[in-house]
């Protein structure tokens, strides 16, 4: 699986971290018609070569939420397009929908997920926001793996490790959760 992204769209005199006015917000017509016939095309040959494209959903980019991400893989209409699920980027938006509704809308095309976790912060800047260890922060890991095992997702997971600091000390803290994480969630199937 490729994590892939169709370019950065900012509005003009808009900050980049107003998510809410950059990225599908402002995507037009001509940009959506470009994204599609350029990934059907490399569609086809990812099917040919055989390995998929994944959208990660990331703000600026027309493919920021889960809806137009889903609207942006289902227009393209190739079996090896689909979606990189990152509710980490998701939760930042302001036109954020829930975790689970982000897993069902996204659905049977998601083909990969980021984890990662942050703590928001109670103002309305721009950046908002501090990473922190997957157990740590906003985001349920477990209500996103279990909601994942309910659609069979076999895909790639994909941890971040967006700290400052000791970041192998991180990243084995964050795998050691997964593991515990994973190993319970397979004792209540």
């Amino acid at each position: 699986v490729c994590n892939t992204a169709t370019g950065s769209l900012v509005a003009p005199n808009t900050h980049y971290y107003e998510f809410d006015k950059n990225g599908s917000a402002i995507a037009t017509e001509a940009q959506w018609e470009w994204a599609v016939s350029g990934f059907q095309l490399l569609g086809d040959l990812a099917t040919r070569l055989g390995f998929r494209f994944a959208f990660e959903t990331h703000n600026c980019y027309l493919h920021d939420l889960p809806q137009p991400s889903r609207q942006l893989v289902d227009r393209i209409n190739r079996p090896s397009v689909g979606i990189n699920l990152d509710f980490g980027n998701i939760i930042l938006n302001p036109n954020r929908c829930s975790l689970a509704e982000s897993v069902r809308i996204c659905g049977d095309r998601i083909y990969e997920v980021h984890l990662k976790n942050l703590f928001l912060l109670p103002v309305h800047k721009y950046y908002n926001f501090i990473p922190c260890g997957l157990a740590d922060g906003v985001i349920n890991h477990r209500e996103f793996l279990r909601e994942l095992a309910h659609l069979d997702f076999s895909g790639p997971i994909v941890i971040e490790t967006p700290r400052e600091g000791d970041r192998e000390c991180f990243a084995r803290q964050d795998i050691r959760y997964l593991k515990d994480l994973i190993a319970d969630l397979a004792t209540q199937v």
